[in-house]
């Protein structure tokens, strides 16, 4: 207690208990003298986290209990008078055994131990720049072995450099094995290693494994590849085209690291969408064009874009282009 108002709060909320308790704090000493029933301190004490024993000492003179017989007189007499030192204090280990002098019956508290204290839950404490550049790398590890798509990292990424609490990033490992876990064996899918159109089209879209390095030839014909869902192992990739009189078009998300070259002889190539930089850890992409009378068109899709139709992406990042879509944050 720090002050007498905390006594006179202590001493209502002792006389609350019912009308067979009567309580006198002490402000000086830190304790409170209570009148009531056994069985109500005994269940008072042990739902404060104690267990409760009746210390029954002798008496002597006048003032002693009346000498009736032990299931009678003595009795009624432990249940008017009993009386509990109480310590308005974090209960701590420390055990204070009865008062000296001619007594009465005390009830004598000692902790319950229950185990370690368990911590408050941390998912609203604030996260630090260190924790969200953990949460990207295992993000990025789990992309690299396939369990993300290029969108789904990008997307969990760009969340994580957002995030206030920790509540927030553990949301977006939840459905990831942790680490040190046995990992099941690799996927058996094949990765896409060409692609060719003569005269023709091909298309590469969904959920692929992309490894390394692809190469696309178009001969008098067309390429698409959407690289939104693809699986990029290892976190780098190598995209080759080679255009004779055709050409190709790319979709890759605008957060990624995007590096384009090549040559191009009497055709051209050409990047659609807002240029930024890209996030910290972001897979790196090449594409390397080769035309011949042809050319290629990348689309840096902005996160609008992501689960959209192509038409609707080509749109979206022309408008991107233009600044009509807000900037991400």
């Amino acid at each position: 207690m720090t002050c007498a108002a905390c006594a006179t709060r202590a001493e209502k909320k002792l006389d609350a208990f019912g009308p067979e308790v009567i309580a006198a704090v002490n402000f000086a000493t830190g304790t409170a003298a209570v009148t009531a029933p056994a069985d109500t301190l005994i269940a008072a004490v042990q739902n404060a986290g104690y267990t409760a024993e009746v210390v029954v000492r002798a008496m002597s003179g006048p003032a002693g209990p009346p000498q009736a017989g032990p299931d009678d007189g003595q009795a009624r007499y432990l249940r008017r008078r009993l009386m509990l030192a109480l310590i308005f204090f974090v209960p701590h280990p420390t055990r204070r055994g009865p008062r000296s002098g001619p007594g009465v019956p005390w009830l004598v508290g000692t902790p319950i131990r229950k185990g370690p204290a368990v911590s408050e839950p941390d998912e609203s404490l604030r996260v630090s720049d260190a924790e969200r550049d953990a949460a990207l790398r295992t993000l990025g590890d789990h992309a690299a072995v396939g369990r993300l798509t290029l969108d789904e990292l990008e997307d969990r990424s760009g969340r994580a450099l957002t995030a206030k609490t920790r509540g927030e990033l553990a949301t977006l490992t939840s459905d990831l094995p942790a680490e040190g876990t046995s990992s099941p064996p690799p996927s058996r899918k094949q990765p896409v290693r060409w692609m060719v159109a003569i005269m023709g089209g091909s298309h590469r879209r969904g959920r692929f494994r992309a490894v390394g390095r692809i190469n696309a030839v178009a001969i008098m014909g067309g390429d698409e590849i959407d690289l939104r869902e693809a699986e990029i192992e290892g976190g780098e990739l190598t995209l080759a085209l080679f255009a004779f009189m055709g050409g190709a078009n790319i979709y890759v998300p605008d957060s990624v690291d995007l590096e384009v070259g090549g040559f191009s002889f009497m055709g051209g190539h050409e990047e659609i969408g807002r240029e930024r930089a890209p996030r910290p850890g972001a897979p790196a992409i090449r594409i390397r064009v080769y035309n011949v009378m042809g050319g290629a068109s990348i689309y840096r899709l902005p996160p609008q874009a992501r689960g959209v139709s192509l038409k609707e992406a080509r749109r979206l990042a022309k408008s991107a282009e233009r600044g009509e879509l807000p900037a991400p944050d």
